[in-house]
């Protein structure tokens, strides 16, 4: 099977990388942004609500920009595509109201719990922190020489093998979703409410199977279409057209976006103009799902619908919550963790191959984030920018989101191999999940929407 045509911007240049004038300009100017942002902390978190916001989405749009156009792949860069999530998450419910627009009945009624505190606006300057820090990891990510690499011989023997295991795990994944879900609840659950299946599926198993499906989708998007592949965007398609309406959008759209971004390796696979359409339907969309989902798809006429994009990104972007609650958590006195988020996966783990290794059981253990979230908050899912102030303070904001950046930027960069793109795949996948902290241990987590 031909190989199609290398992308343009992946062409050799010397090292070290050519620079313009106006690229040096655009460092300069957002460390310049990162100073103001420490200098005036004070002033910046004693804006009004919608001053704040309209700050946040001046920032948000500047650096999404910014990391999309120094991107080797443009929009569809594994770096663009995890930032540009990450600004949705964080800033769906920023952006209407600082037009000036409510967002709908549906969506406004919970803000009033915790998007009117005090603590949202310190959450919003740490957000712009977050977000001037990740384009500057990926600049510097950006400098040095572009990966060159061809597919070889190595490359032609396991591109059938990734292409069959990731149909096995995506099609098998799905099938244990449908498996768990009619023995939880029956057909009915399939068309029930959201928390009512987030009642009934609880637990690690439905972690796992979206982890799957995850992985199969990386697997086959790094392998070159066959037979399998079709299959596989079928039933995907079909699962995706119940899950939808459920409420389940992350899990159908992160191995989506992460699949694009490995086809990206060797192709572009949607133009911009037609991303921008396409999103702004899927937003559309979405606000559909949010007003449907709290009645379940047997009882939609009984649903509010609105067709309203804006209310389809203050949907998503509840993940600025837990970063309003920490916020608090630590205004009230609460002492930052130093790491130890971080390090209790780890942590876990060694109790399972070290002999002696002790450790608190799961439910007892506060240094995991969905178990605190839950006792205070409820089931609201967390945060990667929160869990970098929860450890680290604002200096951990900045470290850990310039790292990320740092990391996917370098990724961004490696060539057009199987193994290449599917380590890629991998890491994107996982940092899609800790933008909010989807991976599920329990109920806490399998609320967070």
């Amino acid at each position: 099977m031909g190989r199609p045509a290398a992308i343009p911007s992946l062409s050799p240049v010397p090292a070290p990388l050519r620079r313009s004038s106006l690229e040096t300009i655009e460092i300069i100017a957002y460390l310049l942004l990162v100073a103001l942002l420490l200098i005036f902390r004070a002033d910046l978190e004693s804006l009004d609500l919608k001053d704040a916001c309209q700050f946040t989405s001046l920032i948000a749009i500047l650096c999404s920009i910014s990391v999309v156009r120094n991107a080797p792949r443009g929009l569809w860069s594994p770096s663009s595509v995890f930032f540009l999530v990450l600004v949705l998450f964080h800033c769906g419910l920023v952006v209407p109201w600082a037009l000036g627009r409510n967002p709908g009945e549906l969506i406004r009624d919970p803000l009033e719990l915790w998007f009117f505190r005090p603590s949202t606006v310190p959450a919003l300057w740490l957000v712009d922190l977050a977000f001037v820090s990740f384009f500057l990891g990926a600049r510097l990510g950006s400098l040095g020489r572009v990966r060159i690499g061809r597919p070889g011989p190595a490359d032609a023997e396991l591109d059938g093998i990734i292409g069959v295991v990731g149909a096995v795990l995506l099609i098998g994944s799905i099938a244990l979703w449908f498996a768990l879900a009619l023995q939880s609840g029956g057909v009915g659950l399939l068309f029930g409410s959201y928390d009512r299946f987030l009642d009934e599926t609880a637990g690690a198993t439905i972690g796992y199977i979206y982890a799957m499906t995850d992985y199969g989708a990386v697997l086959l998007a790094a392998s070159s279409p066959r037979r399998a592949h079709r299959v596989s965007v079928a039933v995907y398609t079909i699962w995706a057209l119940v899950a939808l309406p459920l409420g389940i959008r992350g899990e159908v759209m992160f191995p989506v976006v992460t699949a694009l971004a490995m086809i990206s390796y060797r192709r572009i696979p949607i133009r911009p103009v037609r991303t921008l359409v396409i999103a702004v339907a899927v937003l559309a969309a979405i606000a559909v799902v949010r007003n449907v989902r709290a009645v379940g798809i047997a009882r939609v006429s009984e649903a509010q619908v609105s067709f309203d994009p804006l209310d389809g990104m203050a949907e998503m972007g509840t993940s600025l919550r837990p970063v309003a609650e920490v916020v608090f958590w630590h205004e009230m006195g609460d002492a930052f963790y130093d790491g130890s988020t971080y390090w209790a996966p780890l942590d876990r783990s060694l109790y399972y191959v070290i002999p002696g290794w002790t450790r608190p059981p799961v439910k007892q253990d506060r240094r995991i984030p969905s178990n605190l979230v839950m006792e205070r908050a409820g089931p609201i899912g967390f945060s990667m920018v929160a869990e970098a102030y929860r450890n680290f303070a604002a200096v951990g904001v900045a470290l850990v989101l310039g790292l990320v950046g740092w990391l996917l930027a370098r990724i961004s960069r490696w060539p057009d191999t199987r193994v290449a793109q599917c380590i890629a795949g991998i890491v994107l996948a996982a940092m899609l999940a800790h933008v909010r902290n989807v991976f599920r241990r329990s109920r806490a987590n399998s609320r967070s929407g």
